[in-house]
C-alpha cells in the first residue's frame, strides 16, 4: 500500500480492498478528521509514517514501533527468510537449534523467528545495546505470544564476548547455530545526505563507521567464538558492500551465498566458519 492508502485504512479501521469497494458508506467521527489532520502535519514535517501511527508491518505480522527504534525494512524479511530455510534443514536434528539476533531493534528478526518456527525446537537469543529497544522488542513478544520463546538481553555483545561471557552466562553458556544480525552499515559521511524521515531514526542503528564497515569487523574478529562449526552467520549488507565484506570474512570463513533484495541489490549475506576457522 502506497502512503495514503496506509492512513486511510488505519483511520477507516478497514483493509485496502474495503477501502475502494466501501469508502461511500464510511464516515468519519470527528475524532477522525483530527487524527488525519494530525497525522498530516507530522508527515508534513517528514516525520515517517510508521512513527505516526505507531506500528509497521514485517512478515506479514504488525510491530510497534517509535522513536528511539530502527523501523524495520522490507530488505529484512529476506535476512529472516534465509534464516528459516537454514533452520528448517535442521529440523530433524535432536539438539535444540540456538538462535542468536544481534542488534534486535524492535525484535521483527528474532519474533518472526519464534512465530514461523513454531513447529521446531528453538532458544532465541534477541540482543540490543538500547534499553528503548529492549523494551519495545518485549512489547512486541507480547504482542505475538512468543515472549516465552525468546530471551532478551540488553547489552553489547562484544563487550560480553570481551568479558568472556562471565555476564549473562545462563543465555550464552553454549554457541549457536543461527546468527542472524542487520548491523549499521552507513557510512559517517552518508548520513547528513539522507532524507529527514531517516534523519529521524536512531543513530546508532545506521551509523556503521567512517566505511561503514566497522560492525562487520568486530564480528568477524569476534563472533567465531559463539557460532558452532556447522553454524551460519546470515546478516544484512549496504549498497556495493560485497566485495568489502568479502575481504573481512576472508580468512576463517565462507561466503556461501549473497541474496539480492528486491531492488536488486546484494543484501543478504549466508557465511559459515570453515572446518578450521
Amino acid at each position: 500500500m502506497n502512503e495514503l492508502e496506509l492512513i486511510l485504512t488505519d483511520t477507516f479501521r478497514c483493509s485496502r480492498a474495503d477501502l475502494y469497494l466501501n469508502s461511500p458508506s464510511i464516515l468519519l467521527k470527528d475524532k477522525d478528521w483530527k487524527r488525519l489532520d494530525r497525522i498530516f502535519k507530522n508527515r508534513s514535517r517528514e516525520v515517517p509514517l510508521q512513527y505516526i501511527l505507531g506500528y509497521t508491518e514485517f512478515m506479514g505480522l504488525r510491530f510497534k514501533v517509535r522513536r528511539g527504534v530502527l523501523i524495520p525494512r522490507p530488505e529484512t524479511e529476506i535476512l529472516v527468510e534465509a534464516a528459516i530455510e537454514k533452520i528448517q534443514e535442521r529440523k530433524n536434528r535432536k539438539q535444540k537449534t540456538r538462535i542468536l539476533d544481534i542488534g534486535t531493534g524492535s525484535g521483527c528478526i528474532a519474533i518472526s523467528l519464534a512465530k514461523f518456527l513454531q513447529d521446531i525446537d528453538t532458544d532465541i537469543v534477541a540482543i540490543d545495546i538500547s534499553v528503548q529497544a529492549i523494551k519495545l522488542a518485549g512489547e512486541n513478544a507480547k504482542l505475538h505470544k512468543v515472549e516465552d520463546k525468546v530471551s532478551f538481553l540488553e547489552a553489547d555483545i562484544f563487550s560480553l564476548i570481551k568479558d568472556k561471557m562471565k555476564k549473562n552466562d545462563s543465555v550464552l553458556e553454549s554457541k549457536f547455530d543461527i546468527i542472524a544480525c542487520n548491523p549499521p552499515y552507513v557510512s559517517t559521511s552518508e548520513i547528513g545526505i539522507f532524507d529527514k524521515d531517516t534523519l529521524s531514526e536512531p543513530r546508532l542503528a545506521l551509523d556503521g563507521g567512517s566505511d561503514g564497515l566497522g560492525f562487520y569487523r568486530n564480528i568477524n574478529r569476534d563472533i567465531g567464538k559463539l557460532i558452532k562449526k556447522d553454524g551460519f552467520l546470515i546478516m544484512e549488507i549496504g549498497y556495493n558492500q560485497i566485495n568489502q565484506i568479502q575481504k573481512i570474512f576472508s580468512c576463517g570463513w565462507i561466503i556461501e551465498e549473497v541474496r539480492k533484495d528486491y531492488q536488486g541489490i546484494e543484501r543478504i549475506c549466508i557465511i559459515r566458519q570453515r572446518a578450521n576457522g
